[in-house]
């Protein structure tokens, strides 16, 4: 379809252009037809490329049925205002007025422009968002194309005699057609078996076409300590064994390169999926050949053997992904088939997933609660925790416990992040520092693992929210994990005036010396260590909360429920409390009501 497309955009180009310089002596209605079938491949051609980019990227079935059409209804509006020109004159007119045609262009002609420039910066946002899934040649040949198409198009806006767009046009999607479909990029240079982007391409086809796939994964372990021991040269040449064995394989199977050290071996029958998974075992039983040694490597193996289970090349990658999560348990070197339980388990996954992208993208499915922090000293309100809640109309109600961990692994915690600070930051101008002083949110350590934290202060910025009014909080599991990067970007914050709060210390693996060592100003302390305490580690629950008052932390106990537990906490002298006992989680008017009247602590 490309190339048929762009060798009619050159022919009618020319013939276009003819036909316009004689437009005097050509009856109108030729000049109607040959223009309008030109501009209306003006509207298709890019349109069809920023598709076959998007297929490339292995994300065509994805996103078919939402988010192509959308990117598609700007060529389509344009159509119709083109097909409809024969009467309205909008886009160009034959002037008989002076008794001899001449061909003028109407008042909405520069849609042209303005549609292929607005296609131009989306197959160009497409190309640098998936750029990672494009060969080096790939990305340089199509963003200098983007760029010469870009030129042409100002030149032909500034110089509209010359006839520059179509041909230019049509050369750079031949140029790009033919240069992505090279064999050679689909090929991984390393191992010499297929790469990911021929992998979710094939993926993809296989499954439109209804064909079974029987899935043999392999990681394979041992190259880094060759890499160490021999060098990277001979640690190349032991991957590329590895690959010619892996292309070697009969019965028509395709092997790829997912990434690192893991590929994906494709049967189109049972006999020879349980023939794959025999070979490969087999095969690593034996040495291979590094330089002048011989050495052994092992091979973890994930096989998948119900065809008919995936709807995109997608859900395959993420199947294989959770499968290899379990490794660290099962141990390296070990052969799994892949159950129905965790193909239960994937789907939802995928189901919160595109639950989570359907939300952010409407806008619509993400509401903000805020729970209370009760000052018994003082005996006052101090603030709220901002309390993230979802509801998708499909799946209803979803636990943060399960959709944040999934947003934390897909990369969509960053947009969340994103929400909720513009969200407090609307809550607080709403709400002045008398009623509402102070409000916790939590941060996710993505923000924080790449050491930037420029982002999410020009976010904080945009949302005029004062410092002083916000704490963020920072999971223990989240401090432990990247320490170093976490105090540089806490200390950026606190020189502007922000707070930070440990989350839900004790249930990960801190210790008071790795509390010490970052400038926390809050400690809150899990309700797991509350429940504890209640049993046997009572001495041990005391202890914190002493310590922690002692070298300047403040204290907040979470999960407070019962009067018991409140005398407790009070009498250890923990003054701040979260919980059901004072107050839940509730929706801005339910808290602003709640506020006005709140309860008391008679009884206590």
């Amino acid at each position: 379809m490309l190339l048929i497309c762009s060798a009619g955009d050159v022919l009618l180009d020319i013939v276009g252009s003819v036909t316009i310089m004689r437009a005097a002596e050509l009856p109108p209605y030729v000049n109607y037809l040959i223009n309008t079938t030109f501009y209306a491949l003006q509207f298709i051609l890019l349109p069809l490329v920023l598709a076959y980019l998007i297929a490339l990227a292995g994300l065509f079935y994805t996103w078919r049925k939402r988010i192509l059409p959308l990117l598609m209804v700007p060529a389509a509006g344009c159509l119709l205002i083109l097909v409809s020109n024969i009467f309205t004159k909008w886009i160009f007119f034959v002037d008989m007025s002076s008794g001899t045609g001449i061909y003028t262009r109407g008042p909405l002609f520069n849609l042209l422009y303005y549609c292929s420039i607005y296609y131009l910066f989306l197959i160009f946002g497409t190309v640098l968002g998936f750029r990672r899934r494009l060969q080096r040649n790939q990305f340089i040949t199509i963003f200098w194309l983007c760029f010469a198409l870009a030129v042409t198009l100002y030149a032909q806006f500034i110089w509209p005699q010359y006839l520059l767009t179509g041909v230019t046009l049509s050369g750079a999607m031949l140029t790009m057609f033919f240069t992505l479909q090279n064999p050679e990029i689909m090929l991984d240079l390393n191992s010499g078996v297929f790469n990911y982007m021929a992998m979710m391409a094939f993926l993809n086809d296989q499954l439109i076409e209804k064909k079974p796939l029987w899935l043999v994964a392999v990681d394979v372990g041992g190259i880094r300590q060759i890499n160490n021991s021999f060098g990277v040269e001979v640690g190349n040449k032991l991957f590329a064994q590895v690959g010619a064995f892996f292309n070697e394989l009969e019965g028509g199977v395709r092997s790829f390169r997912m990434y690192g050290s893991r590929f994906l071996i494709v049967a189109n029958s049972e006999s020879i999926y349980n023939r794959i998974i025999f070979c490969v075992e087999r095969r690593f039983e034996r040495p291979w050949t590094a330089g002048q040694a011989y050495t052994t490597l092992s091979c973890t193996i994930r096989h998948f053997g119900q065809p008919d289970f995936f709807k995109s090349a997608e859900e395959v990658v993420s199947l294989l992904d959770n499968a290899y999560s379990d490794t660290a348990r099962d141990g390296w070197g070990t052969k799994k088939q892949i159950d129905a339980s965790l193909l239960h388990i994937t789907q939802r996954r995928n189901d919160v997933e595109n639950a989570i992208r359907d939300v952010l993208a409407s806008g619509e499915g993400l509401n903000l609660y805020y729970q209370p922090l009760y000052n018994m000293k003082d005996c006052r309100y101090e603030g709220v925790e901002a309390l993230l809640r979802m509801r998708h109309p499909t799946l209803g109600v979803v636990s943060p416990a399960e959709f944040i961990p999934i947003a934390e692994r897909s990369g969509l915690i960053l947009r969340i992040d994103e929400y909720v600070i513009r969200e407090v930051g609307a809550f607080l101008r709403r709400n002045g520092s008398e009623t509402i002083p102070k409000v916790e949110l939590n941060l996710s350590a993505m923000e924080f693992s790449t050491g930037e934290y420029k982002r999410l202060y020009s976010i904080i910025s945009e949302s005029c929210i004062s410092p002083e009014r916000v704490c963020f909080e920072v999971t223990e599991t989240a401090a432990t994990s990247h320490p170093a990067m976490l105090q540089e970007f806490m200390r950026a914050l606190i020189a502007a005036g922000f707070t930070f709060a440990l989350d839900d210390f004790g249930t990960g693996f801190a210790n008071i010396s790795q509390v010490v060592a970052l400038p926390f100003s809050i400690v809150k302390l899990d309700r797991s260590m509350l429940i504890a305490a209640e049993s046997t580690n009572a001495a041990l629950f005391e202890g914190l909360i002493e310590i922690f008052t002692k070298i300047g932390l403040a204290v907040i106990i979470e999960g407070v429920e019962t009067v018991e537990q409140v005398r407790r906490v009070a009498r250890l002298g923990a003054h701040v409390i979260q919980g059901y006992f004072f107050a839940k989680p509730m929706s801005e008017a339910e808290l602003l009501e709640f506020l006005k009247n709140p309860p008391t602590q008679s009884g206590i």
